[in-house]
């Protein structure tokens, strides 16, 4: 369809006139994904509002029109961008150290890859997210902030600094047990990005050519942070096949639940063989701390016990308590069924039940 005027056809990225026809109908319909009315819409883009300020639609499909000639044509539009091919991530610190720390083709698997959860994806993209005053949406979610990877794609100026918490949120001096996915401890640190960069070279090391093992250290806290379904379990089970806790709450016995390893136990935090372990060397001003130890467990605080010899004594609990390198134990299923002998034993004990065995023998 063609009028009496002759239109230019500018695309909306890079600005630069695509044609110059008089059927912008044609030349729309031989334009992949544009509908039968596309020249309608786009007749819009040429078009001011009932205020007479601005025009209806700043651009359509990426593209918008002026007329030849014109001499007071609409301003244009500003140039749009490609959605980008990718990413790349960057840490920024409190001293506005900048470091880049992955770079990314799907960011969906690497949030699901590397326990992110997905408001921290939305945040994370709205550092990349211009607004119209040419500033990003937000500059950094948690020291880290996106940039868009592609041709076409805006070039956006780093944060100058980062947001520090003030020292009481910050979690400073925090001692964590770091546990392998068999349950293992296989470090206690105050420093978990000093035991990434100290994996992370073994790992190189051993593995020629490879990219590091771990690419940031705090999907780590989502391990040991209470999921809002259930407060005695975390956000994450593992990170990578790792995971941490608070060594004060280990040793308290307040911690949340170790993982189970998949398959490994029928029901998780509820078998024949989970006990309830104490020290009498382990106590506070109320009495003697007594442990939950699910059957997948192999540590009591930070120690490693021998759950084959503590199975044999808790078993033998009617002849008397008994102890493994001081530690003493009986199973729940026990207490369960014999309840009022053996509480009268634990009140002579002095042992104070941790909430989950109170819980389930309530």
């Amino acid at each position: 369809m063609k009028d009496s005027k002759l239109w230019l056809i500018y695309s909306a990225y890079t600005h630069d006139i695509v044609a110059e026809t008089e059927d912008i109908k044609s030349f729309l319909a031989s334009q992949p994904g544009m509908s039968k009315n596309a020249h309608i819409q786009i007749y819009k883009t040429n078009t001011y509002d009932s205020n007479g300020k601005k025009v209806i639609l700043p651009t359509y499909k990426g593209y918008f029109i002026r007329e030849k000639g014109d001499e007071n044509p609409p301003v244009f539009p500003a140039k749009r961008y490609r959605d980008p091919t990718g990413y790349k991530l960057f840490e920024i610190n409190s001293e506005s150290e900048i470091t880049k720390i992955a770079e990314i083709k799907d960011l969906d698997s690497y949030i699901k890859d590397n326990g992110y959860s997905d408001s921290d994806k939305t945040l994370l993209l709205r550092t990349c997210k211009i607004k119209r005053d040419g500033e990003v949406n937000l500059s950094e979610h948690n020291g880290l902030f996106l940039r868009p990877v592609g041709e076409n794609v805006p070039v956006i100026k780093p944060p100058k600094k980062k947001y520090v918490k003030p020292d009481h949120h910050r979690g400073r001096g925090e001692k964590y047990a770091i546990f392998d996915k068999d349950l293992n401890i296989v470090d206690i640190t105050s420093d978990l990005v000093g035991f990434i960069q100290g994996y992370n070279e073994k790992h190189l090391k051993e593995n020629p050519g490879s990219e590091s093992f771990f690419n940031y250290h705090k999907p780590f806290y989502k391990t040991n942070t209470p999921s809002k379904e259930n407060p005695n379990i975390p956000r994450s089970d593992f990170y990578k096949g790792f995971f941490i806790r608070a060594v004060k709450d280990l040793e308290s016995g307040n911690n949340l639940y170790i993982p189970a390893p998949s398959a490994s136990v029928k029901s998780a935090y509820n078998s024949h063989l989970d006990l309830l372990v104490w020290n009498k060397s382990i106590h506070t001003d109320e009495g003697i701390i007594g442990y939950f130890v699910p059957s997948h467990q192999k540590t009591v605080g930070i120690k490693k016990i021998n759950k084959a010899k503590l199975y044999e004594t808790a078993k033998s609990y009617r002849d008397g308590f008994t102890s493994v390198d001081g530690y003493h134990a009986i199973f729940i299923k026990d207490i369960i069924e014999d309840k009022s002998k053996i509480m009268e034993l634990l009140a002579d004990e002095d042992v104070i039940l941790p909430k989950e065995i109170a819980n389930r023998i309530s």
